[in-house]
């Protein structure tokens, strides 16, 4: 399945891969952790940045009018089906952030972009 995604959808769903599994699924997770990253080039362009909070996390920060641009990405039945599942489990828990809205459009609704 091919799919557009806009560089805050890519960091959603790097943030709801699982952290364990079995052995095929953290195979797949490698995957999509490898293919979703930003590449050095990527991170010139968006003006990536890490930004130190007063609590001690870290935040990135990036380039938001640079940012709205689209990267095609091609996703396998079991990929989409373990970030659909993530999503409905969300959904059903009452979980889902705001910044779920898209990628829960696109994977779950099948909707690209509102459509």
């Amino acid at each position: 399945m091919k799919m557009k995604l806009k560089l805050a959808e890519r960091f959603v769903l790097l943030g709801l891969l699982p952290k364990e599994g079995n052995f095929a699924t953290l195979k797949v997770v490698r995957q999509l952790k490898e293919s979703l990253s930003l590449t050095e080039d990527e991170i010139k362009h968006y003006e990536v940045k890490q930004v130190a909070k007063e609590n001690g996390d870290v935040q990135l920060t990036w380039n938001t009018e640079k940012a709205k641009t689209d990267k095609e990405f091609e996703f396998g039945e079991f990929s989409v089906d373990m970030l659909k599942a993530k999503l409905r489990k969300l959904e059903e828990d009452s979980k889902l952030e705001e910044k779920h809205f898209t990628v829960y459009e696109k994977f779950v609704e099948n909707k690209e972009d509102g459509k």
